[in-house]
C-alpha cells in the first residue's frame, strides 16, 4: 500500500472543510495576523451581501468592517467598540471570535 500524495490529501482537506463550512448556519471569516480574510462561507455572502469575488480578493477586516458600517447594519459606537476589542485582544495575543 502506498502512501497518499500530500497533494491529495490536502485536496480531500480542503473538501471536507469546504463541506463544512457550507452546512454551518453562521457567517465565518477568519483573517490572518495580516488582518486579510484567509478563509470564509458562502452564508457571509448570503447574510452580508458581499460577493465571493471580494472576498477572495482576501479584503481586511478594516475593509470588511467598514463595508457592514456603510451598508448600515452597524452603528459607528458599534464599529469603534468592536476595533478596540480587536486591538485589545491583538495586544494580548489571545484568540477571539465575533457572533452576531
Amino acid at each position: 500500500m502506498h502512501p497518499e500524495p500530500i497533494e491529495m490529501r490536502l485536496q480531500k482537506l480542503k473538501q471536507e472543510q469546504e463541506l463544512i463550512l457550507s452546512q454551518v448556519d453562521n457567517a465565518i471569516a477568519l483573517f490572518d495576523r495580516e488582518h486579510r480574510l484567509v478563509l470564509f462561507n458562502n452564508k457571509l455572502s448570503a447574510i452580508w451581501g458581499f460577493s465571493s469575488q471580494w472576498l477572495q480578493s482576501k479584503p481586511t477586516y478594516e475593509a470588511v468592517f467598514a463595508e457592514i458600517l456603510a451598508q448600515g447594519y452597524w452603528l459607528e459606537a458599534q464599529h469603534k467598540q468592536l476595533v478596540s476589542t480587536i486591538e485589545q485582544a491583538e495586544a494580548e495575543n489571545v484568540s477571539y471570535y465575533i457572533e452576531q
